[in-house]
């Protein structure tokens, strides 16, 4: 049933303990409830999921630290940025980590090596970065206002967007790869045209940096988060340029966000120290978790949309488990067997006159009578809700 979810803690860190060491000898009262481990790794500037869900990637310092996904074992510190680490991301086939830093570089990381291949150099300042879902483009963009498009396969430049007015804080390709979307400080979300480099559309709503951007994965909407006080999520129609929803319970900026690869839930993280999920189809809030001391600053979903990664200035990095609920079961399915069909049929005709609790009652109405009949016949065919 949509959005009917628990969500427990399955582990934490704490993100400078030696390399390939996971947990450190804490007393049950050093970890917050239904915590596993927590490790100590400083200042986390962003996470992100390999698409293949085996890794965990945390920009730390000036290091990037790969987990496994799944155990949470430490695998590498890939290290070669002389400044801080502003943004990370993986390429489509999980082959290759891109990370921008303060020191005006782009490098590119082999996962399966764990090395660096290569480095671009095109900026001066702290860069964010972005995969095309194809794999053919990266996208760089700081404070220079100026958006880069790079060949991968080349390492060669191909467009440079200009026209954000300040530095561009965030930026997403749609699901398609024909479309860049940016977030920059003059209060505005842009959409590109990545193969011919226009301008298509200004989204300028906002009243402050737009530090947080996010395409659905269908594609047809995109969220965009405020900075400074604001602390607001608008969610656009990407064809129109409509503003659909405001989402407005933030407190202060909301500093990163990410849609559920389900295209169910969408989450914020705040200067205000809280994770919020929200019901994409209606806009409504449903959960606030609020485990962080300090402001949450980077959101991750895994791709089974199973798993939530959050990390903020407190320098914890937390891991929540979506627990689905157990899917709704029509009562017309006496049978329990996932469909409506002649069997309940049957079974409603064999209980009949029968009074008291019984699954043949179908309307309970204390009786198995000629209305249970018909609301079986009713609703043949009708299958139980997928969890």
């Amino acid at each position: 049933m949509r959005n009917r979810f628990s969500i427990s803690l399955i582990w934490v860190a704490i993100l400078a303990l030696t390399a390939n060491t996971f947990a450190q000898d804490f007393t049950q009262s050093d970890l917050p409830e239904g915590a596993k481990a927590r490790l100590d790794k400083g200042t986390i500037s962003e996470l992100a999921y390999s698409p293949d869900g085996k890794h965990l990637a945390v920009a730390s310092g000036t290091e990037i630290w790969l987990y496994d996904a799944q155990t949470g074992e430490e695998l590498d510190l890939l290290a070669g940025h002389t400044d801080v680490v502003i943004s990370i991301a993986f390429s489509p086939d999980s082959n290759t980590l891109t990370s921008g830093g303060s020191d005006g570089t782009v490098h590119l990381w082999d996962t399966a090596a764990r090395s660096k291949s290569r480095t671009l150099t095109a900026h001066t300042g702290a860069i964010t970065v972005a995969f095309s879902p194809d794999g053919n483009t990266l996208a760089s963009g700081n404070r220079d206002g100026i958006i880069r498009l790079w060949d991968v396969a080349i390492d060669s430049e191909i467009q440079a967007l200009k026209g954000h007015v300040g530095w561009v804080s965030s930026i997403a390709f749609s699901p398609d790869s024909k479309t860049l979307a940016s977030g920059g400080s003059d209060h505005t979300v842009r959409l590109w045209d990545v193969a011919t480099g226009s301008e298509i559309r200004t989204f300028a709503r906002h009243t402050d940096a737009v530090i947080s951007i996010a395409f659905s994965p269908d594609g047809n909407t995109l969220a965009s988060g405020g900075a400074w006080q604001e602390g607001i999520v608008r969610l656009w129609n990407v064809a129109t340029g409509n503003e659909i929803q405001t989402l407005t319970t933030h407190t202060d900026a909301v500093v990163s966000i990410a849609f559920s690869p389900d295209s169910n839930t969408l989450a914020s993280g705040s200067r205000d120290n809280t994770l919020r999920l929200w019901d994409i189809a209606t806009g409504n809030e449903i959960r606030t978790l609020t485990a962080h001391t300090a402001p949450v600053i980077s959101i991750a979903f895994s791709p089974d949309s199973n798993t939530l990664a959050s990390s903020g200035l407190d320098s914890v990095v937390l891991l929540w488990e979506f627990h689905p609920a157990a899917p709704a079961q029509p009562p017309e399915d006496v049978n329990k067997d996932g469909v409506v069909n002649i069997l309940d049929l049957t079974l409603v005709a064999a209980n009949f006159g029968k009074s008291g609790e019984n699954d043949a009652d179908v309307n309970a109405d204390g009786v198995v009578n000629i209305l249970d009949l018909t609301l079986v016949a009713a609703a043949f065919g009708n299958i139980a809700a997928a969890p």
